[in-house]
């Protein structure tokens, strides 16, 4: 997202998902995620590639856009952001919120373009020590998303500190598998949309291609196929 008005945050959609997620997570801690005590997030900078990242799945589930090169930490008491001046613009909204809906704080860390984000980085890990010696802990669990490998600076370096932690740490996709397949009635027209969409175009375009391509014994690479399939 930019720092354009265009823009804007559903925060009635934002507070919903923030409290199902808590929820989620109490609940279902010790079987779908990992007994963490923190959650760490970090999606990767924009790409052309079409991808289903659970990173980025996260964001438009919970803001409604996708937030590239951006790092999500959500602990008991705090949820921790680390993203550019625009991002962090866009966010400011959501403090009131998790506050009022979770009685959570939401601490945003405003990274300047030519820093390479350690010292907040430093910040947020001295954050989820605090948090576990409250809670008596000693290493804290910290979930992340362990089948994403880190794409570009940002997620490069928080993944080396990450690992290098004094943090146990867990992999936590299957909690965001289960949470994302509750559906609401939004989702399920969404859901009916691209499924209507994706078979007329099977229907329409894939078939009728295919057929002409064996008829007329064409050589048609994959490659192709889906790169006209896609436009």
């Amino acid at each position: 997202p930019g720092g354009s008005t265009s823009y804007a945050i559903n925060l009635e959609n934002f507070s919903k998902r923030l409290k199902m997620l808590y929820s989620h997570w109490t609940e279902y801690n010790n079987d779908l995620w990992g007994a963490s005590e923190v959650l760490a997030i970090a999606t990767p900078p924009p790409s052309e590639d079409l991808r289903y990242l659970k990173s980025s799945a996260l964001n438009v589930w919970l803001v409604g856009y996708e937030f590239p090169d951006t790092i999500m930490v959500f602990m008991k008491k705090q949820i921790h952001f680390l993203c550019s001046q625009k991002k962090a613009s866009l966010l400011e909204v959501v403090k009131r919120s998790a506050k009022d809906v979770m009685g959570v704080e939401v601490v945003i860390h405003v990274k300047a373009k030519n820093d390479d984000g350690t010292t907040l980085m430093d910040k947020i890990f001295r954050a989820v020590h605090a948090q576990s010696r409250l809670d008596g802990g000693d290493t804290p669990v910290v979930g992340h998303i362990a089948r994403e490998a880190p794409e570009g600076n940002l997620l490069e370096t928080w993944d080396q500190k990450l690992k290098s932690a004094n943090f146990q740490l867990c992999d936590i996709t299957n909690g965001f598998s289960d949470l994302f397949a509750i559906k609401d009635e939004a989702e399920i027209t969404n859901v009916k949309k691209a499924a209507y969409l994706t078979s007329s175009v099977m229907k329409h375009f894939v078939v009728p291609r295919l057929e002409k391509v064996i008829d007329e014994e064409k050589k048609v690479s994959h490659s192709s196929l889906m790169d006209d399939t896609e436009k």
